[in-house]
Parts: structure tokens; sequence; C-alpha cells
């Protein structure tokens, strides 16, 4: 496809990931518009993992089966059963949220760019000690980092505070692509 260069696999971190990614495929291309195109022609099969046969119908029935229990007494003053029953009025309401996707409005996006002086990494994160810990970590196998550029503003910036922006994932997605993209990636979703 033109303007499509490569595409490479990226392995994910062993169980349990932290913040590293769980691995993927990148699509190396001259613009975001081909890596897009590039993305939409790919024909990806796998499996659905350990939690594959995972049913939220089921896991709310054992919620509620496990609220219904008697728990263990942390602390005991007065009966509330005989409160209860000799209240005028009891008031009694059950609240249960369903599984949500944690989706930001916008994509995680992050640029990373490798040379042969070291790396540097520009992304908007919730916590930019964190992942510039996890660039660090990815850098030292291969090059020094020189600079984690927390962003404030643009490229997303509103999900940094109101949305899934605590785990570094899209900047180390983007430092592990950029070697095999030859100097710099740019990271989208």
């Amino acid at each position: 496809m033109r303007g499509v260069e490569r595409i490479v696999r990226l392995d994910g971190a062993p169980l349990p990931s932290g913040f590293q990614p769980l691995g993927g495929v990148a699509v190396i291309a001259r613009n975001t518009w081909a890596a897009l195109q590039g993305r939409e022609v790919l024909k990806i099969t796998g499996d659905d993992g350990p939690h594959g046969a995972y049913d939220s119908a089921v896991y709310e029935k054992a919620l509620v089966e496990s609220a219904s229990k008697p728990g263990a007494v942390a602390r005991k003053e007065g009966d509330v059963d005989v409160a209860l029953s000799s209240a005028a009025r009891v008031v009694k309401a059950d609240y249960y949220a369903p599984h949500l996707a944690h989706a930001p409005m916008e994509p995680p996006a992050a640029v990373a760019e490798v040379t042969a002086d070291g790396c540097q990494v520009w992304a908007s994160t919730q916590d930019p000690q964190s992942a510039r810990s996890e660039a660090e970590a990815l850098a030292n196998a291969m090059r020094a980092l020189r600079g984690y550029h927390s962003r404030a503003f643009g490229w997303s910036a509103a999900q940094t505070y109101c949305g899934r922006r605590a785990p570094p994932c899209a900047s180390a997605k983007a430092r592990r692509t950029a070697p095999m993209a030859g100097s710099s990636a740019s990271m989208c979703g």
C-alpha cells in the first residue's frame, strides 16, 4: 500500500505487565493517513486469551450472591436487626454498574525519536514520572534516554486530566517502534 513502509509485530510484556503494552502490530508509514489505511486492510487473528469465556452476567450474579451473605463483623454496636424491625420506614436499594470500556475520547498519542545519541519521547500522561521510568527502562536496552517531554497541551491533552492517561502505554509503544522505523515513530491508539 502506498505510504506504508512495513508492518512489524510488537511483542508484549509477560503478565502482570504493569504499564507495558500487551503487544500488537505497528504499521510504519510515511504519514498518519497511510498508517491508518494500512491498519484497515490488516487481517489479524488471535485468541481471546485466558478470559475469553468471561461472562458479565455470571459475574454480576456471583457479586449479588456474595453481597447477600453475612459478612465478617468488624465492629458491633447495638443490634441492627432490632433497629430495622422496629423502624417506621426502611429504605433499601441495590446498585450495580456493569464493566465499561475505559476508552478515551481521543486515542493515546506519543512520539519517540531514536538517534545514535539516544532517545527522546514526547507524550501526554497523568503520571510523567512513571512514564519516564518506563521509557528509561526501554531505552537502556539500546540507547540512553536523552529526554522525556510531558505535553501539557495538545496531543489529546484533555485526556491527561480526565481520561485514561495514567498508563504510559503509548510512549512505550512509540519507543519500541522507533528503532524499527529507522529513527522516529509516532504512536496513536
